[in-house]
């Protein structure tokens, strides 16, 4: 008698009933009852067990096909055997998450081991040279000395980008093991904390010079991807730009959204973690979508930034510059005044507009 939970024929049985192929049982338990087993949770499987990345994505197919034939199906008596039973694929169902495979399949996979191995190469070089250094009897103590240093100096500068690239590399996969095992909480209160104070550098320019350890450690305490921040950073030191990264939730997955503050403008946007199963039925405030909400703000934001460089941008807004505002967010999203109201008051604190002469 198969336990619930249990993946046979790449369909999870619950309570006397199999899900669809790829499908957590619509009676299970578990968070995402109903849904589809991403395409990323598949390939990381699959990679977990030495198989190639779409293996299990290509048997779930043949799973799929066969029912729809009536050739699979759930089969009769003992049809639901082994994941791989008659399918000719030849492995067995997927395991629970293994966090040791998966960490070792990330690792493999990152070229961390590659990197590492030059770092070390290097490190030795430096060693043997110093040792020489060290060892010659005919210098002084302050040539053996000034030596040492230098050779040091141009030690650290080579091996910089390794170091870096091996810290970078390693927070990405710590930060992707604890999404995918939802052990990170993307929004707990500690991490809602790193970001405002991610913000405040970024803004400030503190961040300018990050180093590959900073990004690592903001990484690690934010959850976004070292790819994201870098995005930020750059855009900020680049552009000149008052930039701020947030998290969106489009119904289909979270992201971080790096934005300009002043315009609105969405500079890039990097996949962090598949949605959370919604509570309710509905889409987002007043009946939008996470989509529709977010493209609203960004259009208030728009707005706002648009009236105040009509006169000298100094971000203090007169009455009438607000009812303008107001204006042009309700003709260019169609929506009602008290909606568009709601929405410029919303965005008018949290971009530092202050009221003039109200």
């Amino acid at each position: 008698m198969p336990k619930n939970g249990e993946w046979i024929n790449g369909r999870q049985y619950w309570d006397g009933t199999y899900g669809e192929p790829g499908q957590i049982n619509p009676k299970s338990n578990q968070q995402g009852a109903g849904q589809m087993v991403s395409a990323e949770v598949n390939r990381q499987s699959s990679v977990a067990q030495g198989k190639a990345p779409d293996a299990i994505d290509k048997y779930l197919e043949q799973q799929r096909a066969a029912a729809g034939g009536g050739g699979g199906g759930y089969g009769g008596g003992g049809g639901m055997g082994d994941f791989g039973s008659g399918s000719g694929a030849g492995f067995t169902a997927p395991e629970v998450l293994n966090l040791p495979k998966l960490y070792e399949s990330l690792y493999a996979n990152s070229g961390i081991r590659e990197l590492e191995s030059e770092l070390s190469a290097k490190e030795k070089q430096f060693i043997e040279a110093q040792g020489k250094i060290n060892d010659n009897p005919f210098l002084s103590e302050g040539t053996r000395v000034g030596r040492v240093a230098k050779l040091d100096d141009l030690y650290q500068k080579r091996t910089a980008n390794l170091r870096n690239d091996v810290a970078t590399k390693k927070a990405d996969i710590e930060t992707k093991l604890n999404l995918e095992t939802k052990q990170f909480d993307i929004n707990s209160q500690a991490a809602q904390q790193a970001m405002n104070q991610f913000n405040t550098l970024l803004q400030m320019g503190a961040l300018d010079n990050a180093s590959g350890d900073d990004i690592a450690n903001i990484t690690r305490s934010t959850g976004l991807s070292s790819e994201a921040i870098r995005s930020a950073v750059q855009a900020q030191r680049q552009r000149n730009r008052q930039t701020q990264v947030i998290q969106t939730d489009d119904g289909e997955s979270i992201n971080a959204v790096v934005m300009d503050t002043q315009t609105g403008e969405i500079i890039s946007s990097t996949r962090l973690a598949s949605s959370k199963p919604a509570k309710g039925s509905g889409g987002g405030s007043g009946g939008m979508t996470p989509t529709q909400n977010r493209n609203l703000v960004a259009t208030a934001r728009k707005a706002l930034a648009t009236v105040d460089a009509e006169t000298n941008e100094d971000k203090l807004l007169s009455v009438q510059e607000y009812q303008r505002a107001v204006q042009i967010l309700m003709n260019n999203s169609g929506i009602d005044f008290d909606t568009a109201d709601s929405v410029l008051s919303s965005e008018f604190g949290s971009m530092g507009y202050k009221k003039w002469k109200w």
